[in-house]
């Protein structure tokens, strides 16, 4: 099956960048930028294609999806060719000012090894770290945010309805019969992908889940990494080739993602964000056409739209990276009106203006009702405010190990960005994200909710946005460590032949040892601290929670029983606990069991038939008001992969469990009234009810 985990992000890579290249090529942008945002065009095209569809109730597969959309920017792209071929228009658009000189060579061979070599880490770290983990394909990490995330990938392939409104993992129970309503706007852009390659190469649901995520981690998120490096460090190519290594050395981002929540969904919107960036900081490059700012203001909106379908709380990410640069451009509007005879306090004055303007924007999103929910949502603090700091300090953010090399690394970036003056502003963002972070970990009330709160006060999340904020200075560090190790070198072997030679082999030694130090499996700090390294502790944290032979909620003897199940059910509607293991049943295998969801019971989104079958069933013999709600949900089976004796169990159930809500569930045994014994293996049982 491991063939067919390559066939589908072969396939993913296909789909995600050709019809974006193409369609960016047409508007002349430079190749490598072109790739490096292709993803961002191809992904909002069909997320745009699918909500249309959805609008006017036609069925979505990869078909009428991805075929209209690469049909449509391969016209767009030979009417482009021909256009220029008559205007002999050539050169090419948003090369990074300090590539200018290649304008007419955009591919010229220094830029492609550097890409070529993101991808292949990307890859490889991919390879190392995620998929020599997985001990099948189609493994899962059995966790709370994964019901949801594949039962809508699992929904959109058997509704081909692949809109991002309404959003729910409810695929083959009628809408007035889903037992939570209320569903509204949900970023798709993860499950849609997924929902692709389904479609398209006709893989498991779980299968295509990991297929994703390695498309996002490995392709994605370097090539994006490449555009934004690029523009940062201009010259200095020597840490723009490092972000090619170091963007996969810390833990937060993107490797946590994969084993904590699981939060698929921000994976992937943060991979889409570095380009995005890109579009801004080119914008105010001197010595830009019209053409090209108003090309860069289109994308820039464009990005942020997928950003926003793909996990909105990306869109905050790099709004904070994006602050201390706004507020420095705005410092500058005084040097543009007047020049070099404008008083400080002028652009005092303007810096103020726009921290106010920015501030006020914040609180006015904060009180925004649609994103109510969001900021409303509190995560307990879990340290104080001292470790927290000592923690950030050590990269040891919640849920990682401690990562003293790479940390070391970010503090010398920051203190040369104050000599670099250009990435000042990087290490302003990446203080603020901290604050917010140890604000978040170790604090609770208003303070917490305004600046925390757009990403529901998640510190896994607020620790990728710092892990994001630190890889540029992470490069510049490692750069500047170089640097110095290079005079050194040249002041002690001046009058040596082969002192560049020397100069550079020290460089490449030095740089080698720092990468073996972020990356090596073994590490003398860790052993010293009795701890994992980071990045060898994710691995095996992925060893275990992706084994799909280990005990779980849902395991592999549920499973085999669940697939069972199905001979005798088919497509009808199935009663279940959820906690059990079965809320997983519906995304994973395609049991069309009633209960999807494993909270939010017993809330006024709850419909009533579902209370009642949820704390009676046990009486549908003798109560006629459960006769009547399961007759209306059309079941005919209930499924119980547990019995309720915590004692007797096989298997363990999920965090949510709470035996006050499935009283009428948890009740029926093998001698209940109204059930008969269709199907049983050990502790798991699957009845037909009886009496309605």
């Amino acid at each position: 099956m491991f063939i067919d985990l390559f066939l589908a992000v072969v396939v993913g890579v296909v789909f995600l960048w050709l019809p974006g290249i193409l369609l960016l090529l047409s508007i002349r942008l430079d190749k490598l930028i072109a790739v490096s945002f292709a993803p961002i065009i191809s992904t909002l095209l069909y997320a745009i294609l699918g909500f249309v569809y959805g609008q006017i109730d036609v069925f979505s597969t990869w078909l009428n999806v991805v075929l209209p959309v690469l049909a449509v920017t391969i016209v767009v792209f030979v009417v482009s060719k021909i256009v220029r071929a008559k205007n002999g228009f050539r050169y090419e658009l948003l090369i990074p000012k300090e590539r200018a000189h290649e304008a007419n060579k955009p591919f010229r061979y220094k830029r492609v090894i550097v890409f070529a070599l993101y991808i292949m880490c990307g890859i490889a770290a991919t390879c190392l770290i995620f998929v020599s983990g997985l001990s099948n394909p189609d493994s899962v990490l059995q966790a709370f945010d994964n019901v949801h995330h594949l039962g809508v990938v699992r929904t959109f392939v058997e509704t081909g309805q692949w809109s991002f409104l309404h959003v729910a993992a409810y695929g083959g129970i009628p809408e007035d019969m889903q037992a939570i309503q209320g569903w509204n706007f949900y970023p798709t852009i993860w499950h849609m992908v997924g929902a692709i390659l389904v479609s398209a190469v006709g893989v498991p649901v779980a299968l295509a889940a990991n297929a994703t995520n390695i498309l996002f981690v490995a392709f994605v998120f370097p090539a994006g990494m490449f555009s934004l490096l690029e523009i940062l460090f201009g010259k200095f190519s020597k840490a723009h080739m490092l972000g090619c290594i170091l963007s996969f050395a810390f833990a937060a981002f993107p490797w946590k993602f994969l084993v904590w929540g699981p939060l698929f969904p921000n994976l992937a919107s943060y991979a889409l964000m570095a380009p995005v960036i890109f579009m801004f900081l080119i914008l105010f490059e001197t010595k830009r056409s019209r053409y090209e700012r108003a090309l860069a203001t289109i994308l820039f909106v464009l990005g942020s739209i997928c950003l926003v379908l793909a996990q909105t709380n990306a869109v905050f990410t790099m709004a904070v990276f994006l602050i201390p640069f706004v507020i420095m451009q705005a410092s500058r509007i005084p040097l543009l009106l007047k020049g070099d005879k404008c008083a400080l306090w002028h652009r005092l004055i303007c810096a103020g203006l726009s921290i106010v303007v920015i501030s006020a924007i914040w609180c006015l999103l904060y009180e925004t009702p649609f994103l109510h929910e969001v900021v409303s949502h509190v995560w307990p603090p879990f340290e104080g405010k001292r470790q927290a700091l000592i923690n950030v300090a050590m990269l040891s953010f919640n849920g990682t190990q401690p990562q003293i090399v790479l940390g070391f690394l970010v503090v010398v970036g920051i203190f040369a960005s104050f000599v670099y003056r250009k990435l000042r502003w990087v290490t302003v963002a990446y203080v603020m994200m901290c604050i917010i972070y140890i604000v978040c970990a170790a604090s609770e009330g208003i303070i917490k909710q305004v600046l925390g709160g757009f990403w529901y006060t998640d510190t896994m999340r607020l620790a990728a946005s710092a892990a994001l904020y630190a890889i540029p200075l992470a490069c510049l560090g490692l750069t500047t460590l170089l640097s110095l190790i290079s005079k050194f070198v040249l002041s002690v072997a001046s009058r040596r032949q082969n002192v560049e030679k020397i100069s550079n082999a020290a460089q490449a030694t030095v740089a080698l040892i720092f990468i073996i130090a972020v990356f090596s499996p073994v590490s003398f700090i860790s052993t010293l601290m009795g701890v994992r390294p980071a990045l060898l502790d994710i691995h095996e944290t992925v060893k275990a929670v992706y084994d799909s032979k280990a005990p779980n909620v849902y395991d592999a003897d549920e499973r085999s029983f669940v697939q069972k199940t199905l001979d005798i059910t088919g497509d009808d509607i199935v009663l279940n606990m959820p906690d059990d293991g079965s809320a997983f049943a519906y995304g994973i295998d395609g049991l069309n069991v009633f209960y999807r969801y494993t909270r939010t019971y017993g809330n006024e989104d709850e419909i009533e038939i579902s209370k009642i079958i949820r704390e009676n069933l046990n009486n549908v013999s003798t109560d006629l008001s459960v006769q009547k709600a399961v007759e209306q949900t059309g079941a005919q089976y209930l499924i119980k992969l547990d019995q309720d004796d915590q004692y007797i169990r096989q298997s363990p159930y999920l965090f949510t469990y709470d035996e006050s809500l499935w009283e009428g569930v948890d009740g029926v045994n093998d001698d209940t009234p109204g059930f008969e014994i269709v199907l049983s293996e050990g502790d798991m049982r699957l009845y037909r009810i009886a009496d309605i």
